[in-house]
């Protein structure tokens, strides 16, 4: 009887002592958990997070985007290079060589002003410019007066004879100013109508290489030609009269 209560005693203290044990360990087990849960419920409230670095967020560089500065080039290659001035140099076109070339063979005469007229309407037909009928003009004039084909009797005198019945006659009387007779009215309305210029100077392209010709006939003592334009008009009056009468 002894000996098991001893061992019975002695299991029952082996169990306390294992009881004790096992709640110590639980305890301990307790205690950490719930240190760890305070200390979550610490971050939690002061409401700090920790920031990843540079590699995860970007570091710096998230900075720079936030500020939406982002440095650009400038055009010329740097922010500090000067922009260079494209200096541009007219070029002469073609029109002002045409232009000078003309004016160093233009030659200015004086040319009666109706013969002018009646010579630009000839020149129309025949799809010419005024200056090219003239010197056309002029060209086959030299040409007659070197082979003896042509004489020069001068430039023509303007006359304008008007026979006209009591009626017509005495409308023409009626519309004549002061010192004007019929043959002025008649002039002064064929002016207008077909548009005669005002004054009697021409400015002719490519009547200078003809020239020193044109001299020569002034020159020459067989006719009446006193001048250069007296020349020029005289054989623009031939071809004229020569084209009419073919």
């Amino acid at each position: 009887m002894t000996d098991n209560g001893g061992n019975d005693r002695r299991r029952d203290i082996e169990g306390r002592i294992n009881t004790l044990g096992t709640g110590n360990n639980v305890s301990g087990r307790r205690s950490h958990g719930a240190d760890a849960t305070e200390g979550d419920d610490a971050d939690s409230e002061t409401g700090v997070t920790p920031e990843a670095g540079g590699d995860d967020r970007g570091g710096d560089g998230e900075t720079d985007r936030d500020t939406g500065v982002t440095p650009e080039a400038d055009d010329n290659g740097g922010d500090d290079a000067p922009e260079r001035e494209t200096e541009v140099t007219p070029e002469a076109s073609t029109d002002d060589y045409e232009s000078e070339e003309e004016d160093r063979s233009s030659l200015d005469v004086e040319l009666d002003r109706f013969v002018c007229a009646f010579a630009a309407r000839r020149a129309e037909s025949l799809d010419e410019t005024l200056d090219e009928y003239v010197v056309g003009s002029v060209k086959g004039y030299l040409a007659g007066l070197l082979g003896g084909d042509v004489e020069s009797p001068g430039t023509l005198k303007r006359r304008v004879e008007v026979e006209a019945d009591d009626v017509f006659g005495g409308l023409l009387d009626a519309v004549a100013e002061e010192e004007q007779d019929r043959g002025d009215v008649v002039v002064a309305a064929v002016a207008e109508a077909y548009d005669v210029p005002e004054d009697d100077e021409l400015t002719v392209a490519g009547l200078r290489d003809h020239e020193a010709m044109l001299n020569g006939v002034v020159a020459n003592s067989s006719n009446s030609l006193g001048d250069v334009s007296e020349v020029v008009q005289a054989a623009v009056e031939t071809r004229l009269l020569e084209e009419d009468a073919e």
